[in-house]
């Protein structure tokens, strides 16, 4: 196994170009705003964390690229208080309406660029009881998740896609010659369980499977899967104009359909459980 140094060194943050990964999932924004907010008894992430967490009515939570806020506003019956961030504007528009409209008033939604955040700012968040990242990619290298435990006083879970296969990206990233970039995930989460273990934490592991189907008219898919190959991996003019090329050919009826199959990890542990009283000095 690494030793944590090591780990440092070797788990990078995928993402180049900011302004496309912003523009990625401002384009996303408007469907993820259609999910509904889960219930807690049969959503399978908050009945994880109701196995695991003995929920208080005075908890502080932070939600770490939190979309359009759902599991935020899940957790505003049984917290005192709640900030999610993420990256996109429009996804941060669509939370903070969505929690007016609801009449919740204890979530705090802020748009931040987790990776990209300067130490102050993390640290004018403050210790929160219980600190989560669900299936998204701002907790992507060992940086990002030092973040996470510095803000940590007790429960963290880490929830990533990993085993996946994208039937329309898969190909793209083919045609733009990054197919062997390590973008996954699966790294990631090894990464992450590797530091936990150096540092005498006890990461736990679970997984269900999904599949996920989704479909975009031609024109729009050419921006996204494009601006998704720029997210870490410089395009020229000829590389842009293969995937267009490429999705010309999977359009059906000018609509490209896209199947995702993959196990969802879910890694959880608890900052005042150790095996080692200098655990602290993960936080460094």
């Amino acid at each position: 196994m690494f030793g944590l140094e090591e780990l440092r060194r070797e788990w990078k943050h995928p993402v180049t170009d900011r302004a496309a990964n912003t523009a990625v999932w401002d384009e996303a924004a408007e469907s993820f705003c259609k999910h509904a907010v889960p219930k807690w008894e049969d959503n399978p992430f908050l009945q994880e964390i109701e196995k695991k967490v003995k929920l208080y009515p005075g908890m502080r939570v932070l939600d770490i690229g939190c979309g359009t806020g759902i599991y935020s506003m899940a957790m505003a019956s049984r917290a005192k208080e709640i900030i999610g961030v993420d990256l996109s504007p429009k996804m941060i528009a669509y939370a903070r309406k969505k929690a007016d409209d609801a009449g919740i008033e204890n979530v705090d939604f802020r748009c931040m660029d987790w990776p990209g955040a300067a130490e102050e700012e993390i640290e004018k968040l403050g210790k929160f009881d219980l600190v989560f990242a669900h299936m998204t990619p701002a907790v992507a290298d060992a940086d990002s998740f030092f973040k996470m435990l510095r803000t940590a006083s007790a429960h963290c879970f880490l929830v990533k896609p990993v085993r996946r296969s994208d039937s329309v990206l898969d190909k793209v990233k083919l045609a733009a010659g990054v197919e062997n970039r390590p973008d996954s995930f699966d790294k990631g989460m090894l990464y992450a369980f590797g530091i936990l273990w150096q540092r005498g934490l006890l990461p736990e592991l679970s997984y269900r499977k999904e599949t996920w189907e989704s479909e975009r008219d031609l024109e729009d898919a050419k921006k996204w899967y494009i601006n998704k190959i720029r997210t870490y991996n410089p395009l020229e003019y000829e590389g842009e104009a293969k995937i267009c090329r490429l999705l010309e050919t999977l359009q059906e009826n000018g609509t490209v359909k896209e199947t995702v199959n993959t196990a969802i990890s879910t890694m959880y542990w608890n900052m005042e459980e150790t095996v080692d009283e200098n655990y602290d000095s993960v936080l460094q």
